[in-house]
């Protein structure tokens, strides 16, 4: 079993048209006391194998809490990428993935819809992998989560 060094973690993976992937790792901000998103931008370009999608996101996973998320109200990692000055444009035709890491549960990916206003709302699609995915079981469930999201 994969040991972090916390209870509960997430990376928030948007995908554009291309394929390319972009992961934003969690965090915390201990003022309000909440996780939320860090100032990490990877991006992983296509095309790409299984292996290199597992190696991407095991690694992502490896940055959670690496970084405090100081103001909740700075530009999101995607604003200060695609230079754009909300959220809802930077995010406008990405596809939002959400892979989890929970302590006494294991992996968990999830697929989500985009809604009229520009959120996201999760799916009755998620993929609870346990805390030991063979090799590639990310991979597919990942790439099943693109398939069934939509932007």
């Amino acid at each position: 079993m994969k040991k972090y060094n916390f209870k509960y973690g997430y990376v928030s993976l948007y995908v554009d048209k291309n394929n390319f992937l972009y992961a934003i790792p969690s965090g915390e901000n201990k003022k309000l006391n909440i996780n939320a998103t860090i100032d990490i931008l990877e991006i992983l370009e296509s095309p790409y194998t299984d292996d290199d999608i597992e190696c991407f996101v095991y690694g992502m996973l490896e940055l959670c809490y690496t970084k405090e998320n100081e103001d909740i109200n700075a530009p999101h990692p995607l604003e200060n990428h695609f230079n754009a000055k909300k959220w809802k444009i930077a995010t406008n035709n990405l596809k939002y993935i959400n892979v989890n890491w929970e302590v006494n549960e294991g992996y968990e990916v999830r697929a989500s819809k985009k809604e009229k206003d520009g959120s996201y709302s999760g799916i009755n699609k998620q993929q609870l992998l346990g805390f030991n995915p063979q090799p590639g079981e990310l991979a597919r469930a990942i790439k099943q989560a693109i398939e069934d999201s939509t932007c």
